[in-house]
């Protein structure tokens, strides 16, 4: 009798442990899940304010107003510059404040420290909070686009940082429950069907881990098909992991897949929408250029976002983004792709096989915001290659929403800077180049690389054509500079490395030139004192905006430049990128 009361007794107190240890691990799902809302929400409400004060403010402030932007400043002074393995020091904090969630939420209310076994299940419980998290934020069509301003491809360093985290927290899972099994010698468990399902998803995430370092940069569409088939295998064997409904896990399985699920279905839908009819007209372009001219196309797509093509003819089962360039009612939607490897290679080698070739593709997008930049008194447009496609139809786009205005609002200057590595690559925006350059609101600076003789790009001309002066006229210095797609993005850019190329007589050819010529001057643009001369030519009541578009070294020194050049009592400075990036 005393034996029966002392072991009932016992598994009473082991069901009493095991209930408080549920709970306790799933209020630690809670309390991850409401500190990363609580973020988000705090990004909503920093979005909207800004839009309310740049739509709304007065140029005259009040004293308050006055003292809370320059407190604002001060902090972007330092937020936005970049730190090694982050776009930013904000970024930096951010990634700070994911790790002190997710320690406190590990490490706090664990019931008993006895034994590993419970260490063991809340990484387990935490591993899994992330899975859903991580999907939330590789949604392509997220909410947070609209919420925070920030599309799927802005979260895409906070995907991997957490993907990241998850892999760790499921590792140490892994490890302390074979520890805590070693410690009862029950290393038989670990045959148990579910556990099987357990290592076979912890393989399929070292399996991630391991193509993201070694596979991810050299062949990205083969990583992009073992990320996905994984990801799918982590979603089916972590539900047969802990495959009971009542212990509420499988719950966080049903909500990642759930939104996989309608991420896809959205997508495929608007695919099947838009290749009815649709076709794709391919034309070579120099320098290993390819222009995609679209038939059919979402009526809510404009120049800068970007959208995602599916041409069967080249790549059946395979959609890759492009910005959009240009929109055009009568033509369609226009993109400008590099040719690089893969995809875009082959691309441009059926281009070049078949110029003007018409074939069958689709559509998914737009994705990615656009800010309209005729809010703002001055506009800096700074591109690098490719990178033109978005700069282009950006600043295209503003001069159109400028010129709806009425006179009062239509003063946006627009300083337009677009570096490239050969010159005949200049010839793939000629008829943007010609209408940007007609403007009077806009001055055009093309930058190249590679060594040039001094040249006066034709705009008129359509790139067919360019006035070229002999030695006796211009002076022609010879400067070696890496190009600046490919290897370039390894190249340093520094804030005062612009060559400075332009002679007194080159000076006197531009201005001569009327508003139909630009200048092609040899070397870099020299970013810093680019951005210093547009600020300090705006009184404190102006509005500036950067916007970049290249590889990472220049948007690097784009960032740097822009750190030093905010001030409190000068004019507002916002910067805005576009990164090169899967």
């Amino acid at each position: 009798m005393f034996i029966s009361e002392k072991s009932s007794a016992a598994a009473t107190a082991k069901a009493t442990a095991k209930a408080i240890r549920k709970r306790n691990n799933l209020n630690s799902v809670k309390y991850f899940a409401a500190a990363m809302a609580g973020i988000t929400v705090l990004f909503v409400i920093s979005k909207w304010i800004r839009f309310l004060y740049i739509r709304y403010t007065p140029r005259n402030k009040s004293r308050l107003l006055r003292t809370s932007i320059a407190i604002t400043r001060a902090s972007r002074k330092i937020l936005v510059r970049k730190i090694w393995g982050f776009t930013s020091i904000g970024q930096f904090i951010l990634f700070l404040t994911y790790i002190a969630t997710i320690f406190a939420v590990t490490f706090t209310n664990i019931n008993n420290w006895s034994t590993y076994n419970n260490f063991a299940k809340r990484l387990g419980w935490i591993s899994t909070a992330h899975i859903a998290f991580i999907t939330f934020l590789a949604l392509k069509n997220t909410p947070l686009a609209f919420l925070t301003g920030y599309s799927y491809e802005s979260l895409r360093i906070l995907h991997r940082l957490v993907g990241y985290g998850t892999i760790l927290w499921s590792m140490l899972h892994a490890i302390f429950y074979i520890i805590a099994e070693a410690q009862s010698d029950s290393y038989d468990k670990l045959l148990e069907k579910n556990q099987i399902f357990g290592i076979i998803a912890g393989i399929s995430m070292l399996l991630i881990f391991l193509t993201s370092l070694l596979v991810y940069k050299m062949q990205y569409e083969i990583w992009y098909i073992i990320h996905v088939l994984m990801y799918l295998l982590i979603l089916i064997t972590v539900g047969m992991h802990r495959p009971v409904v009542s212990d509420h896990t499988l719950y966080i399985i049903f909500v990642a897949s759930g939104l996989w699920f309608y991420d896809r279905v959205l997508r495929f839908i608007k695919l099947c929408y838009f290749f009815f009819g649709n076709f794709v007209t391919l034309t070579p372009l120099p320098d290993g250029g390819t222009r995609i001219l679209m038939r059919r196309s979402s009526k809510l797509i404009k120049p800068g976002t970007h959208a995602f093509l599916w041409i069967p003819a080249i790549r059946q089962m395979e959609t890759h983004p492009f910005t959009i360039s240009s929109v055009d009612d009568a033509e369609g939607i226009s993109f400008v792709v590099a040719a690089c490897d893969g995809f875009t290679k082959a691309l441009h080698t059926l281009a070049v096989e078949s110029p003007g070739i018409q074939i069958r593709a689709s559509i998914d997008g737009p994705y990615g915001s656009v800010v309209d930049f005729s809010q703002y008194d001055k506009v800096v447009f700074i591109a690098g290659g490719s990178g033109g496609s978005f700069t282009f139809g950006v600043a295209l786009e503003t001069m159109c929403e400028v010129a709806k205005k009425n006179a009062v609002s239509a003063s946006t200057i627009v300083e337009f800077i677009w570096v490239v590595r050969e010159e005949d690559s200049i010839g793939w925006f000629s008829s943007q180049l010609q209408e940007l350059n007609s403007s009077p609101n806009v001055t055009v600076r093309l930058f190249c690389t590679r060594n040039v003789t001094n040249r006066v790009f034709n705009a008129s001309s359509n790139g067919s054509s360019r006035n070229i002066f002999g030695e006796k006229d211009l002076e022609s210095p010879t400067i070696a500079s890496p190009s600046i797609e490919g290897s370039d993005e390894k190249s340093s850019w520094k804030l005062g490395d612009v060559e400075k190329v332009t002679t007194t007589s080159e000076a006197n050819l531009i201005n001569n030139a009327g508003d139909k010529s630009m200048m092609i001057q040899s070397g870099r643009p020299e970013i810093l004192k680019i951005i210093q001369n547009v600020v300090e030519e705006c009184d404190g009541s102006q509005r500036v905006a950067v916007v970049a578009c290249g590889p990472g070294s220049l948007m690097d020194a784009t960032r740097l430049a822009i750190s030093k050049c905010i001030k409190v009592n000068g004019p507002s400075l916002e910067y805005h990128s576009e990164e090169f990036g899967w």
